[in-house]
């Protein structure tokens, strides 16, 4: 048995090289890299030690019996990839050939579905190969079911956040193998089917029709195409949305003395409510309108402004309203309630300048019913100072505005004294928690670092409680904290201890609820540093969550969901306006490869960012460092370079066409085929490149041919070259119509038809030579003989052929030549 190290080693580049082919285009340096330590590392390991048997067992492998140790996180993560695809391990044979690693890491990358569509992953391999799959029966280790520590889950970025793969079907070339159960007759199966592998469905006529032939193999049968995932709401549509759900809930309504078991008010203050006629909305029907509306992926600042662009068209007694049935707002809808929380102290600012122009009460009534609001609003200081400017435009005046703040304070005093004394006498998990997160909100304005403390360290006990009412509670205050830390922060330690806190609670959690409040206060805390330039923490932290990011065994189906929301909402327009220049910095700061890492976690909001950049920059190193942050973002930025191949400016066209054929994702192939009618030429000699790596040089060819008819005489002569460059038979209808009758008037159109001789003379193969050939005859190949100049450029054409058949058709068209000077150039050519 080899050593345990060198198998882990072994692991470790296989998976490395895997998740590099995911991640980057093939000729990405990494990929290459990593395919290229791999194909070092395996043949001198089995010279060495001979045939190894690895075997998946559950979470990790096995060799000879013996569980393989060391790098968990690639070996889980590797053997999750195999057990998806029904693969129960390897066998490696010394004289491996490179190809066979290739074929196998390209299976890693189909879906599981298409695997089992195809047969299973042996069918796919050579039978007379050295690397053979691993059927189930064959396993001698034992199968664990063990729980998967979050820790030691890898993450596979482009595979949860990759679009769905939009194929384009080419045709089979005449000289493609087929698989034999595909290219029999509907119905038909494998003659043999390995016993491990459920026997596949029969093939419809359309489904025989989807086949492409991709680099890595030389067959693959295409599964239709999935459907297209949803898109989020435009802000005018989600504003017109939560207008319609604020109003279903305001006509539902429900008395302030029939409030549910977590009201927040007392005596005094309902019956203030209920004289100004405040009633509680019923919050019923906003359940699942965050998962129907895409809310928690988005930036919650988009959400905060169609907010308040929907609560605009409500009068301020229904904002008051809509304020009260806050504390009994859906527990799920994280996204509405955080958005809630933030426009609350406007709302209250609205609904108290109401109450004050409408009724006209006293100073003490106003500041009674003002305290029954606020105990709907996290952060006091916040609702003072909205308060304040709001009766200022009602025109109060400073004494006036000072006064009506005391008695509010004077309300409120009593309240906090006995705050204060509960939490030295109780748990503070049987206090309100409103009470609790306004005393807290206080406690970090005034950066009363001891009093923090102490309640963190009650806030963690709770954390650790069976009860999931208390841990509720505790990462409920502990997200409010972190909503509440100011520009300048805490002491370094403290935010730390919050954050690690939270990620810990976040990786163990099975409540759905606790998650959402400690994704909160990571975001929160993360948001800080950010503006603050904590960049390398920043980094290390978003690998964290990436490693929590991927679904692990045991683990709430939901949890990754929740830390992808959490990483997209995190990609706000202004963090990433803070780390783009962080690209253009040499030699300070933090280093540009981790720059384009934490923009790669972040992913397409970073790339629409990136884009935008681009396409005002007017610096060229600054282009070409946002083209490649896009470039390392990878499949993930598809749709934006996408819309970016609509742009009015040619470089944006001509970076996206680059970008693109780099990402290999053949969905967007129709869109580039548009890019090579570009008007701009520059534009179009990137398309053809860009169609050419993507899709072949025949599709590439049949495109441009196209064109060909079209535009004036400087882009047809230059769509003449870009043909001839190419190479393509495809292209060769295209080109002989430029010699025809028709356009063969005036000096222009000579010039194209000698570019078109020339191009022939680009083109190999037979087909080529018959038209240059009949140039040469007395009846020419559309009307009497040819002009000495097209003879004379078909006979440089043939030359530059230099192919028997060409230097056959040459010896015989100078024998019937009659004019001298065009017989001296074929026989110039014929004897070089």
């Amino acid at each position: 048995m080899p050593a345990p190290k060198s198998l882990t080693r072994l692991i470790e580049l296989l998976h490395q090289a895997l998740r590099a082919q995911l991640h980057h285009a093939p000729d990405h340096p990494l990929a290459m890299k990593s395919q290229a330590d791999l194909e070092d590392y395996l043949p001198a390991l089995l010279a060495e030690f001979g045939t190894i048997r690895l075997e998946t067992s559950g979470v990790g492998f096995s060799c000879q019996g013996e569980p393989v140790t060391g790098a968990p996180n690639a070996a889980m993560a590797l053997a999750r990839e195999m057990d998806a695809r029904e693969i129960g391990g390897v066998e490696l044979e010394p004289g491996l050939d490179p190809e066979e690693i290739r074929t196998l890491l390209f299976i890693l990358q189909m879906r599981p579905q298409r695997v089992a569509e195809m047969g299973g992953a042996a069918t796919l391999l050579p039978d007379d190969g050295l690397l053979r799959v691993l059927p189930r029966e064959e396993l001698t280790a034992p199968r664990v079911a063990t729980p998967l520590r979050d820790s030691d889950v890898e993450l596979d970025w482009e595979r949860m956040f990759a679009a769905p793969e939009r194929s384009v079907p080419k045709a089979i070339p005449d000289t493609f193998d087929p698989i034999p159960w595909v290219s029999a007759s509907p119905g038909a199966v494998p003659a043999t089917v390995p016993e491990a592998f459920p026997e596949p469905a029969p093939l419809t006529p359309e489904e025989l029709a989807r086949v492409q032939v991709p680099r890595e193999l030389e067959e693959i049968v295409e599964l239709p195409d999935e459907p297209a995932a949803p898109l989020p709401p435009s802000p005018a549509a989600l504003r017109d949305e939560l207008s319609d759900l604020f109003r279903t809930a305001l006509a539902s309504t429900t008395s302030v003395d029939k409030a549910g078991p977590r009201s927040p008010w007392g005596v005094d203050h309902r019956d203030s409510l209920k004289r100004f006629g405040f009633s509680i909305p019923g919050y019923a029907c906003m359940a699942g309108a965050g998962a129907r509306l895409m809310l928690e992926a988005m930036d919650p600042g988009t959400v905060r402004d169609a907010l308040r662009k929907a609560f605009s068209e409500f009068e301020a007694a229904d904002q008051g309203n809509i304020l009260l049935g806050v504390p009994g707002f859906p527990a799920g809808e994280h996204a509405l309630r955080r958005a809630l929380d933030f426009l609350a102290p406007e709302l209250l600012a609205q609904a108290v300048a109401h109450t004050h122009v409408s009724h006209r009460p006293s100073m003490f009534d106003l500041a009674l019913l003002t305290v029954a609001l606020m105990q709907c609003v996290p952060d006091r200081e916040l609702s003072l100072d909205a308060i304040r400017g709001r009766l200022q435009f009602e025109g109060w005046g400073m004494q006036e505005v000072e006064d009506f703040k005391e008695a509010i304070q004077w309300e409120c005093q009593g309240t906090d004294t006995k705050l204060h004394m509960s939490l030295e006498r109780h748990a503070i998990h049987k206090l309100d928690p409103h009470l609790v997160m306004t005393l807290g909100r206080q406690l970090i304005r005034g950066k009363r670092v001891d009093d923090i403390r102490s309640m963190l360290a009650q806030l963690e006990e709770e954390f650790s409680s069976p009860q999931e009412s208390v841990r509720r509670h505790g990462t409920e205050i502990l997200a409010n904290l972190a909503d509440g830390l100011p520009e300048t922060g805490l002491p370094m330690d403290l935010e730390n201890r919050m954050l690690a806190a939270a990620r810990y609670r976040l990786s163990a959690e099975n409540d759905q609820l606790v998650a959402q409040w400690c994704a909160q206060t990571v975001e929160a805390i993360l948001n800080r540093w950010i503006p603050a330039g904590n960049f390398t923490a920043l980094h290390n932290e978003m690998r964290n969550l990436g490693d929590l990011a991927y679904p692990s065994v045991g683990a709430a189906a939901w949890k990754p969901q929740l830390l992808r929301d959490l990483l997209a909402r995190l990609g706000s327009s202004a963090n990433i306006a803070l780390l783009v220049p962080l690209l253009f910095q040499k030699g300070a700061g933090l280093p540009i490869p981790q720059v384009h890492a934490i923009l790669a976690l972040i992913g397409t909001p970073a790339a629409a960012h990136l884009a935008a950049s681009l396409e005002i920059e007017e610096d060229p190193s600054h282009r070409t460092h946002l083209a490649e942050a896009l470039r390392a973002i990878g499949k993930r930025a598809v749709p934006v370079l996408q819309e970016q191949l609509a742009s009015s400016h040619p470089h944006m066209v001509d970076t996206a066409l680059m970008l693109l054929a780099q990402a290999g994702d053949k969905g967007v192939l129709p869109d580039m085929l548009l890019a090579i009618s570009h008007q701009d030429m520059r534009v179009r000699r990137t398309a053809v490149t860009a169609v050419a790596a993507l899709a072949g040089k025949p599709a590439a060819a049949m495109a441009l041919a196209e064109t060909l008819a079209d535009g004036d005489q400087a882009a047809q002569l230059e769509t003449l070259n870009l043909l001839g460059d190419l190479g393509e038979p495809a292209a060769l209808p295209a080109i002989l119509r430029m010699l025809t009758p028709d356009k063969a008037a005036g000096d222009d159109a000579q010039r194209l038809r000698l570019r078109a001789v020339e191009t022939l003379g680009r083109i190999p193969g037979n087909d080529s030579v018959k038209p240059l050939q009949e140039l040469f005859q007395k009846k020419g190949l559309f009307k009497g003989r040819e002009p000495v100049g097209i003879r004379i450029a078909a006979a440089k054409a043939l030359a530059a052929m230099n192919t028997q058949e060409a230097r056959e058709a040459m010896a015989l068209a100078m024998e019937n030549e009659p004019t001298d000077e065009v017989k001296a150039v074929l026989r110039q050519h014929l004897i070089r």
